[in-house]
């Protein structure tokens, strides 16, 4: 499983002149799988788990290992990350008595290395690299989700979002959706089959977003094309587009659910023919 590469140019930049815009591109990209790997992997509550994402950025900075990681990338960096975090949470114990202490330990126990972590021994396992793998395509998926479900509400169209969240998040029938919304079975078929076309373009216009402004122009079509079949790999593993999104969704606070809290059913638009009665 291929987890997406934070890309050189903004590695680069962080490297150079560690401004504040590139440092928050990197915590977009990187704070909720770093939390929700923590909690996945340790069970921690979500306050802990952004503990720990707190401390492995602070160990990357305070270390320099994405100055080495820049010079160095016969290492991947997302086992790098996975390497740090595994050791925050076995050393989170000792936090409390010398929190920059132990922060120094740790990162000079990866700075006095001959190598970068691999998948090896004490370093992150391949089963580590797949769940925060998971956890950025969950983080994606809601945000593509968000993007639709927001131009639905400012088209007026909230009976669309409400046939969205009964066939995938609640995994109700065609029939039964009809019932809870209130328009006919031919058009839950016909929202439904629009709205997988607009989910899928939203998830490609998402990855392209993340990817193009961090890469070279001369590899912005292979990068593009790699993440997109790496992407495509996990939804097929994971029984496809709509049962992935119903895993991302689940799970997560409300604010963080882009189909939580829906409001009350908008009437069906005129073109919509009543439900059947029988």
């Amino acid at each position: 499983m291929s987890f997406p590469e934070t890309h050189y140019s903004l590695i680069d930049r962080l490297v150079r002149e560690g401004a504040e815009r590139d440092w928050g591109k990197f915590l977009e990209a990187y704070w909720t799988p770093l939390c929700a790997f923590a909690r996945r992997r340790a069970g921690l509550s979500v306050d802990d788990a952004e503990d720990v994402a707190a401390m492995t950025v602070e160990v990357l900075l305070r270390n320099k290992l994405l100055d080495r990681w820049a010079t160095d990338r016969s290492a991947k960096l997302r086992t790098l990350l996975c390497t740090v975090v595994r050791r925050v949470m076995a050393n989170r114990l000792r936090v409390q008595s010398g929190r920059r202490e132990l922060l120094e330990e740790l990162g000079r126990e990866l700075t006095e290395r001959d190598d970068l972590p691999t998948l090896k021994a004490d370093d992150a396992t391949e089963a580590d690299v797949d769940v925060l793998y998971a956890a950025w395509v969950e983080q994606l998926l809601r945000d593509a989700v968000g993007r639709v479900v927001t131009e639905l509400r400012a088209d007026g169209k909230e009976h669309y979002v409400a046939v969205l969240r009964a066939r995938v998040c609640d995994g109700l029938t065609i029939r039964d959706t009809a019932e809870r919304v209130g328009i006919t079975t031919a058009s839950v078929d016909n929202h439904y089959r629009s709205m997988q076309k607009r989910l899928r373009d939203a998830l490609q216009t998402v990855m392209h977003e993340h990817v193009r402004p961090n890469t070279p122009a001369r590899y912005i079509d292979t990068e593009l094309f790699r993440e997109w079949a790496a992407l495509a790999e996990y939804l097929e593993s994971h029984g496809g587009l709509e049962d992935a999104i119903a895993t991302a969704c689940a799970d997560v606070a409300p604010a963080e659910n882009p189909l939580s809290d829906t409001p009350p059913d908008s009437p069906p638009d005129a073109t919509d023919p009543p439900a059947s009665a029988s």
